[in-house]
């Protein structure tokens, strides 16, 4: 399994052969000039069944609703995700998420 890491859908497109090859997506809610309901449009056209995942501060509640309302699969705070991260990667390169 490979990590990558990109800041945008286009580059994360140009960095995967396969799409069927990635198996999870996380969004960092703080990126600047983030447009998440363009980038998860974006993502959901790329990678249609690949889960998404993407976690603020807990006291960004406009940023952790905005992920809600475009349609990220798990919308978390940043402590959840952090804590938790171990468990995604895990389920996801064993094929369970």
């Amino acid at each position: 399994a490979k990590l990558r890491v990109a800041r945008t859908a286009e580059a994360l497109a140009s960095r995967i052969q396969n799409p069927t090859d990635v198996k999870l997506l996380v969004v960092d809610l703080t990126l600047p000039q983030l447009n998440i309901q363009q980038l998860v449009s974006d993502l959901r056209e790329r990678f249609p069944s690949t889960p998404i995942i993407s976690y603020s501060p807990h006291i960004q509640m406009d940023l952790l609703e905005s992920a809600r309302n475009a349609g990220v699969d798990q919308v978390l705070s940043r402590g959840h995700f952090d804590r938790s991260m171990g468990e995604f990667f895990t389920a996801a390169i064993q094929g369970q998420s």
